[in-house]
């Protein structure tokens, strides 16, 4: 399966939220309670610190337990950090498998991918063209290249 380019754009400051099923080579959807995940989002590709960091597994994947895990790691007031051990600032979201586009996990449902960062996570984010890259791996320790492509983040006006 290639990994597809998807150009993704927010607003700082705001909720985001994508969905999309994940599909075999004939279209069929996959079951992902055994899969794990990684989204990563720096200022280019060959960046050293990250700008936001997100995981998640299957319900019952990677040894999750029947709810799944899932985490995000902004930047928090500096934007960026460099270790996932030492750095960052936990926030609100992550990589939901077999999700409705609504993100509510499903057990035993199949296919739906929902990735969510909450409002403070995002308007940490530095305003500008960045770029992401999704990995998933499936249940024989293979990774998965599923997406990739630039992540704009146009600059908040109104601060609370």
């Amino acid at each position: 399966m290639a990994q597809k380019n998807y150009d993704i754009e927010i607003d700082q400051g705001e909720k985001f939220g994508l969905y999309f099923q994940f599909t075999d080579d004939s279209n069929n959807l996959i079951n992902l309670n055994t899969y794990s995940g990684s989204m990563e989002l720096r200022r280019f590709a060959g960046a050293s610190a990250m700008l936001v960091h997100l995981t998640g597994s299957g319900p019952t994947g990677m040894g999750a337990g029947t709810g799944g895990r899932y985490g995000i790691t902004g930047g928090g007031s500096t934007g960026f950090f460099s270790s996932l051990v030492t750095g960052g600032v936990s926030g609100t979201g992550g990589i939901f498998f077999n999700a409705s586009s609504t993100g509510s996990v499903v057990y035993n449902a199949t296919g739906g991918v929902f990735i969510s960062m909450d409002a403070k996570t995002t308007s940490n984010i530095p305003f500008g063209r960045h770029f992401y890259d999704l990995e998933f791996l499936n249940p024989s320790n293979e990774t998965i290249k599923v997406l990739k492509g630039r992540f704009v983040v146009n600059r908040e006006v109104t601060k609370n």
